[in-house]
Parts: structure tokens; sequence; C-alpha cells
């Protein structure tokens, strides 16, 4: 649990858990980055044809990849309609024996918004949960923005 003074809340609902509970309104597009494991190294750009064969291997449902293209900065990028597929792809540990991690593009999936005069007494685990419980979205994360060397007694929160 938070005290009132903390500046970051992280749902602890996982990224393709998140998807699939979107995937039952209307998404437009699901937008995943699968990017090499080793930060500075790009992924290997190999034979498209291979790289087809094996992701159709580890995904069940990959007719449903709209596109997958590699982008400027060596990372492979996959637009699907279906939350399962995008879930699956989420899944990924290894593609063409290289280490790989995943990243959504959260991008017409969530919206931000601001919420001013929040107490400061009051934790943003309690704030989600209210949040949540009276409307009807999921939090992903929020951060709570505190004015340096003041002694406010509310803050704004995104």
């Amino acid at each position: 649990m938070e005290t009132g003074f903390s500046k970051f809340f992280k749902s602890s609902v996982r990224d393709a858990e998140i998807i699939l509970r979107a995937g039952q309104r209307i998404i437009s597009e699901i937008n995943i980055l699968v990017e090499n494991s080793q930060g500075s190294s790009q992924f290997p750009k190999s034979n498209p044809q291979f790289l087809n064969a094996e992701i159709k291997k580890k995904i069940a449902r990959h007719e449903n990849i709209k596109s997958m293209s590699f982008t400027r900065n060596g990372k492979i990028r996959f637009s699907t309609l279906d939350p399962v597929c995008a879930a699956q792809i989420l899944s990924f540990e290894k593609i063409s024996n290289v280490s790989v991690k995943t990243n959504i593009l959260w991008e017409r999936i969530t919206s931000r918004f601001l919420i001013y005069e929040i107490p400061l007494d009051i934790s943003l685990n309690e704030i989600a949960k209210e949040l949540q419980e009276t409307n009807n979205f999921e939090i992903i994360e929020m951060r709570r923005f505190i004015k340096t060397g003041s002694q406010q007694q509310f803050s704004p929160v995104l």
C-alpha cells in the first residue's frame, strides 16, 4: 500500500490482460514493437519469408496480423485488430534465436487526463480504485505532480 506522498502508481495487471480487456471494447488497431532485449543492438534483418514462417509457428492466430514491418531503429512493428493475437505477440521471448522484449504502443487505446486538487493524504491506490469503481475504465498508470518547495494540501494527478 502506498503512502499519501507517493508520486507514481502502476497497475499490477499485465499488459496482455489489459489488451484482452480493451479488446472487449472497440479498438481500431493494436500496435506492438518487438526489439532486441540487448538495448543497444538492433534486431537482425533476416529473410522476410523465414521470419514470417517462424511467426506463424509461434502465433496460432497469425492470419489476424494486419502488418509486420521493420522500423528505422531495428525493431519489428506488428499491427493487429485481434486482442488475442496481440497477447500472443506480447508473450514472445525469442525470435530467430534472439532474445526479445515487447512494448505496446498505447495510441488509440488509452486516454490521458489531468485531475486537479487531489488531497495529498489520499494515496494513488485509493484514487485509482475509486475512479475505476465509479467509471467504466482501467487505470494503467497514474502520476502525482507536486510543486517543489511548497507545502500544498492538493496536487494535480495525471
